[in-house]
């Protein structure tokens, strides 16, 4: 299973993470006790230099906002999706697909006549007991 960001409100210093910018990027706060324009510091995504936000979790670029302004979020799945070449006799080519354009290709290269369309099922119910 895999997961996302998912945005649920303004950056606020008690939310317990995850974090993400309004772009929906990955935040890793170190530290909420900066002063000024600088209370809160941490990493955007796989960045190695540390980025800073005022107290309200506002990211200032040449004194405009900014997508990189800061907000709580909510880890939720994703669903998984695949596709498989299919040959004439219902056979599947072994290998899943992560994308229609990649399995299109491994398909005519290898004479198959469909692609077959895999999405896993999330369980609504377990999900909401998950949170």
């Amino acid at each position: 299973m895999t997961t996302k960001l998912e945005i649920i409100g303004p950056y606020t210093p008690d939310h317990p993470g995850p974090f993400c910018t309004l772009a929906g990027d990955p935040v890793e706060i170190l530290s909420h006790k900066g002063r000024g324009n600088q209370a809160v510091v941490g990493y955007i995504n796989d960045n190695n230099f540390i980025s800073a936000w005022k107290k309200t979790g506002e990211y200032l670029e040449y004194g405009l906002k900014s997508c990189n302004t800061l907000m709580n979020a909510r880890e939720v799945r994703v669903p998984r999706e695949v596709w498989l070449p299919q040959f004439e006799n219902g056979d599947l080519l072994g290998v899943p697909m992560n994308t229609k354009e990649k399995a299109e290709v491994i398909r005519e290269a290898n004479g198959c006549v469909r692609l077959i369309h895999f999405r896993e099922v999330i369980d609504a119910a377990r999900e909401i007991h998950d949170e």
